[in-house]
């Protein structure tokens, strides 16, 4: 007995020691310490220590060491340990860690270079500390993320940024971090931010952004260097500025193809009409590859690059369309805008906040400007996708830059209707003939609807269906995707087909209950106390018609209660009647609004969705006639 406890005595001396009890927690980073030094535009340091107890197989995700590297940044040195109870610790050295390439296009150089501690007894602890060197520019300081994965408590963390006192920094925080503390230190100017038990983040259906929730801290300098271009980001405009100086002398076409493209619009009696012209000739001729290879990550590649090989990235794509435009007189701007996140950060002008690049070409007889997407030969040309419907973006004019954004489409028109004629016969099988109209974003899924496989396409006309579908039809898809004639357009489409199903109703003795919508769309609601405020980001609509035909011999027994509810994030309206003795009509719409509602209002929220579903699934209920 002595002996063992003398060993757990020395144990506790050789090793962290362990958490009890953590109840809802799959890990806790006891410690996580940043440091970047900057030496000068060019060059800079950062310092990492880490430490995360993983209380089970689940926490290993928070335990895990993920550092991107490539020409501009590698790992210089690293060391660590992995402790287990009862057992020796493990140490890690710079050879246990693991690179991967990232890239998914032919010139990338980046790599995610990393740790993952293996599953084994838990709890355990596991430590890193490592340093990065920095060279050749950057253009943010790295960020510092504490914590990125759901229920992982920190109990300490902190971030120091040293830099040179004449640096001129920009700065910005989510989550729970406050502002920094900022001193001089001669020549240098200190910022530190600290955060202290933090317990972690909880996951819920339509929340905030995790971005937003999570704690973390953002930072950059006004002027930077990146691979050997000097720019500054002390505004939008100075940003645009230095993407404006990229894309300087990349433009040149070949004389052949100027030559080309004047030839294929010489009788294009306006703008629209050689945009057009040029946008069908352009999406048969090019492809998208990815081009992250580093100033190529921002700088395009040359128009005329791309008129040799035939393909490009957003960047390359989208110059090489600017460039075939300026050939034949119709001037545009190119566009960079990020594809997640609908607005730029108030306030923190920053390099990485983009993600994509297009190009808006004014129409002012129209007035309209037309925002086209380069990478996509699916979307039709006026077409505002969901990815840049409402978002800002950056106009990288010929002489300035500006802000803007892309006009998002009225809620009036977007909307997904169903109209479905429905014959039940008295075996409970039926057969249905359905007309699905879709506008604006709701035509999305019906864009490449041609170039699908066919077991796509049966899932999109069939899938999610509560019985099997037998005998589906060829749908018929008209739409006016190539009929853009201005601002007040927008893409619409029908699509009719028609199927059968074995078990539509569900036979009971002499009754048959039948479902007044067999393709309900059923909303989630979560049974426990809400913690974040619930977000609708986007408007959606829903309207279906339902014709049921009865079968011979079959009367009404019971029709489902009418539902009217409205809330601030929506409005539903049910109603099923009896417009002959023969036939059920069902009228269901659904209209979801934007919104931000406090936790506290959740309840009402889960009673409107149960309403919702309990209309979405009710039954009618036949009586077999005597």
């Amino acid at each position: 007995m002595k002996r063992a406890i003398l060993l757990w005595v020395c144990l506790a001396l050789l090793i962290p020691s362990f958490s009890l009890r953590a109840d809802g927690l799959d890990a806790v980073v006891r410690d996580h310490v940043e440091q970047f030094t900057m030496a000068s535009l060019e060059n800079g340091t950062l310092t990492v220590h880490r430490v995360v107890e993983v209380l089970n197989e689940n926490g290993l995700d928070a335990a895990t060491l993920l550092v991107y590297t490539d020409q501009f940044q590698n790992i210089t040195a690293f060391s660590g340990s992995v402790s287990r109870a009862g057992g020796k610790p493990e140490s890690l050295k710079k050879k246990d860690l693991i690179s991967v390439s990232i890239a998914s296009g032919i010139a990338q150089d980046g790599f995610m270079t990393g740790y993952q501690p293996r599953p084994a007894g838990y709890p355990c602890i596991v430590t890193y500390d490592y340093t990065v060197q920095y060279k050749r520019g950057f253009a943010v300081f790295p960020d510092f993320p504490p914590v990125v994965t759901p229920r992982t408590r920190l109990e300490a963390g902190s971030y120091t940024l040293l830099v040179p006192a004449d640096v001129q920094v920009r700065h910005y925080t989510t989550g729970p971090v406050g502002a920094p503390t900022v001193s001089e230190e001669g020549k240098t100017t200190r910022y530190q931010w600290s955060l202290r038990d933090y317990n972690g983040l909880v996951i819920e259906h339509d929340m905030p952004p995790i971005a937003e929730l999570l704690p973390s801290v953002h930072a950059s300098p006004d002027q930077f260097v990146f691979d050997g271009v000097r720019g500054s980001q002390a505004s939008w405009q100075d940003l645009g500025a230095w993407h404006r100086e990229l894309l300087q002398g990349t433009d040149i076409l070949p004389v052949s193809t100027v030559s080309k493209v004047r030839e294929m619009t010489a009788n294009a009696g306006t703008d629209l009409e050689k945009v057009r012209i040029l946008y069908d000739w352009f999406r048969h001729h090019t492809r998208y590859v990815s081009i992250q290879f580093g100033i190529g990550g921002f700088k395009p590649f040359t128009a005329e690059t791309v008129d040799q090989t035939g393909f490009g990235d957003c960047k390359a794509l989208s110059n090489y369309f600017k460039a075939l435009l300026a050939a034949v007189g119709v001037a545009s701007d190119y566009v960079v805008l990020n594809t997640h996140r609908r607005k730029l950060i108030t306030g923190y002008c920053s390099f990485g906040q983009t993600d994509h690049a297009m190009l808006a070409v004014p129409l002012p007889a129209l007035q309209d400007t037309l925002w086209i997407e380069s990478t996509n030969p699916s979307i039709p040309l006026g077409y505002r996708h969901d990815d840049i419907a409402g978002h800002e973006v950056i106009l990288i004019g010929e002489a300035k830059s500006q802000v803007a954004v892309v006009r998002s489409y009225p809620d009036s028109v977007r909307m997904c209707g169903l109209r479905a004629e429905i014959t039940i016969h008295d075996d409970g099988s039926a057969d249905l003939e359905i007309l699905q109209r879709a506008t604006a974003d709701a035509t999305e899924r019906w864009i490449d609807y041609g170039e699908r496989s066919d077991e796509s396409k049966r899932n999109l006309l069939v899938g999610g269906l509560d019985g099997q579908a037998q005998n589906l039809s060829p749908a018929v898809l008209t739409n006016n995707f190539d009929t853009y004639d201005g601002r007040d357009w927008y893409p619409s489409c029908e699509t009719s087909y028609r199927f059968n199903m074995r078990a539509f109703g569900r036979k009971n003795g002499d009754r048959m209950m039948i479902p007044v919508n067999p393709f309900s769309k059923r909303m989630e609601a979560q049974r426990g106390e809400r913690i974040h405020p619930l977000v609708h980001d986007a408007t959606f609509a829903f309207q279906d018609t339902i014709i049921l035909h009865l079968p011979m011999g079959y009367q009404v027994e019971n029709l489902p209660t009418e539902v009217h509810t409205e809330q601030e994030w929506g409005r539903f309206d049910s109603e099923v009647c009896t417009d002959a003795p023969d036939r059920v009509i069902v009228t269901q719409t659904a209209r979801m609004k934007s919104c931000r509602t406090s936790p506290d209002r959740y309840k009402e929220y889960r009673e409107f969705v149960r309403a919702l579903n309990r209309a979405y699934t009710a039954s009618v209920v036949l009586r077999k006639a005597e």
